[in-house]
């Protein structure tokens, strides 16, 4: 106890010291306690211990003054400590939700963060595990994929555009499904705050200067990868990844990429640049990451994952994998997010052997629902 206590406050102390030597202001604040930030040219960050959320002046007017609201739902517990600023909010919760909430003096509410408990990585795994089957109940009857030719005239377009074969390079298929999954990632900057409208075009988000520096969610990120393997000849899906926890909406977009010369879908994140090999360096898709992850195997993150250009975490990533890896939804067309088709398509929710069995089979407005593995995970 004495060692940890001697190491946090080593840690403490370096960090004053370095927001010192960066003439900055050090405030020290309780649970409840309001925080008045000048906006504008300033970065500011308010940090507790784990998790970061950014906060970025450059969405409000230079003067603004923002007031970091913090309500203790934990019922006195002495966790919260404060230090501002820098660029992040970090926080680790006992055991209960903390609502933080960004106030103007006016009173308007610009943002609120809830942030739940952090479970470890074994916890996810241990959910995996107990729902590791999908043993194919509902036929599949009810759903079939498709999948826009790439002689469709808004993928035409969005090749000839954007030179999508010179992106892609002469290389084999697998550079090539690297090379466009680099350039989408570092074209496209990804914010999950963000909300885009229906009916967007995604030659608007790979056309916008970079001087704009608006961001899209993961949802948006993965839609145009989508139409970029797709315009690029290559069958794609975006694939919604979610949780176990139906009140978790935090869940997450990324990509199936089919390969021609492997025989199978690959595991494509465009938020993170992200893939996952095995300890042989083969390339696995989706369904295998969760198999890996659910019998121990080990799994390959590539060295370069990244989010927005800045390193990230592998550990992280591996953890938030791993919660939104226990069942997927996918649209029954795969095109164009203005194509005609989507009209008529539906979303088809993989879930595993036992979870949500009243929803299996049937089809809702929510679309259809199925445990069938190898019916979604078809070859196109």
């Amino acid at each position: 106890m004495k060692k940890q206590f001697i190491t946090a406050f080593l840690t403490i102390t370096s960090l004053l010291l370095f927001l010192s030597s960066a003439n900055t202001d050090i405030k020290l604040v309780s649970p409840n306690d309001t925080i008045v930030l000048r906006a504008g040219d300033d970065t500011v960050t308010v940090v507790f211990e784990s998790l970061r959320v950014p906060f970025r002046p450059a969405d409000y007017k230079t003067g603004d003054t923002i007031r970091f609201v913090l309500q203790d739902t934990t019922g006195g517990k002495e966790f919260l400590h404060l230090l501002a600023p820098v660029d992040t909010l970090d926080l680790r919760p006992a055991d209960t939700v903390i609502w933080v909430s960004m106030i103007t003096l006016a009173d308007t509410v610009l943002c609120k963060f809830v942030f739940q408990p952090i479970e470890p990585a074994s916890y996810f795994i241990g959910l995996l595990r107990t729902y590791a089957v999908f043993d194919g109940f509902d036929t599949g009857k009810s759903f079939a994929f498709t999948y826009c030719d790439p002689s469709d005239s808004n993928l035409v377009s969005l090749c000839s555009e954007f030179r999508l074969d010179s992106i892609a390079g002469n290389g084999d298929e697998s550079a090539r499904i690297a090379n466009l999954l680099h350039w989408v990632h570092t074209t496209v900057r990804h914010d999950g705050n963000v909300e885009v409208p229906q009916g967007y075009r995604v030659a608007d988000f790979l056309a916008r200067p970079p001087e704009e520096n608006r961001g899209v969610n993961c949802g948006v990120l993965a839609e145009i990868m989508n139409e970029v393997y797709l315009a690029a000849g290559f069958k794609a899906r975006r694939i919604i990844c979610l949780p176990y926890d139906t009140s978790d909406v935090d869940c997450h977009s990324i990509n199936a990429v089919w390969s021609e010369r492997i025989g199978k879908w690959l595991y494509v994140d465009p938020t993170f640049e992200g893939t996952f090999r095995n300890a042989r360096g083969e390339y696995l898709s989706i369904a295998e990451v969760r198999e890996a992850m659910v019998h121990g195997d080990s799994l390959v993150i590539n060295d370069n994952l990244n989010w927005n250009g800045r390193p990230h975490d592998k550990a992280a990533y591996f953890r938030y994998i791993a919660k939104n890896l226990f069942r997927f939804a996918g649209m029954s067309h795969s095109g164009p997010a203005s194509g005609k088709q989507r009209t008529t398509m539906f979303r088809v929710n993989l879930n595993p052997n036992g979870y949500d069995t009243a929803h299996v089979g049937q089809t809702d407005t929510t679309g259809h629902y199925t445990d069938n593995a190898a019916g979604f995970w078809a070859k196109p």
